[in-house]
């Protein structure tokens, strides 16, 4: 009930001298930066973790979305599938772009670009089980998820349409979440490296330099 422009607000009431802000309003490209702003020009450091946005001095961190779509397309494609879609998020946010931007480049790669497919959604089950309705029946045979609600709104779309996962449909997810190896079928998912994220954002506190978004 509280928007992030306020806590913002009290923490520099607070007098903080550090914050790490994860999937805040900077992954949001039509959001007001001015609150970071004035954050950081209160004294305090920031880290900020998946997005990024060249208003706000601080460090960036994310997951490198082009590893890990290269992986996930490399599988698909050895398990035979050509008509690979995307489901990700609105794409004002900047994970939403970066993961469409490398599944593309991916796809290319692997000379699959005439077959890629992208539907973007709100981040939400509802969501992905539209958009992987609307994937599924261009033809698709394999769907990459960008989170793992939309993950499991593809998996509901697969049982609407009567399709069996994995035998008529791939379905891959990103981020996991603690019930996906419970879902019949259990789900492929890419995990995020949380332990590692938060190493170098601790780090990144402790340092007294910054260094700019170097993730893809």
């Amino acid at each position: 009930g509280t928007s992030e422009s306020d806590m913002i607000t009290r923490l520099i009431d607070y007098g903080v001298v550090a914050a790490i802000f994860i999937d805040g309003l900077h992954g949001d490209t039509t959001s007001d930066k001015s609150p970071y702003v004035r954050l950081y020009n209160s004294g305090a450091r920031l880290v900020l973790i998946n997005g990024f946005s060249p208003e706000i001095s601080g460090v960036f961190i994310s997951l490198d979305n082009v590893s890990a779509m290269k992986s996930v397309v490399a599988h698909l494609s050895d398990l035979g599938h050509e008509d690979i879609g995307l489901v990700v998020g609105p794409m004002r946010y900047v994970d939403a772009q970066r993961k469409r931007v490398a599944f593309l480049d991916t796809m290319k790669g692997h000379g699959l670009g005439a077959f890629a497919r992208c539907v973007s959604s709100l981040s939400s089950v509802e969501g992905g089980q539209a958009a992987a309705v609307a994937l599924i029946d261009q033809g698709c045979t394999a769907l990459v998820c960008a989170s793992a609600s939309l993950a499991l709104g593809a998996l509901l779309a697969s049982h609407s349409r009567g399709l069996c996962v994995p035998g008529d449909l791939s379905i891959v997810g990103f981020d996991d979440f603690s019930a996906a190896p419970y879902l019949d079928p259990a789900l492929t998912t890419i995990r995020q490296p949380i332990v590692p994220m938060s190493s170098a954002a601790v780090s990144a506190i402790a340092d007294s330099g910054f260094a700019q978004d170097a993730s893809s």
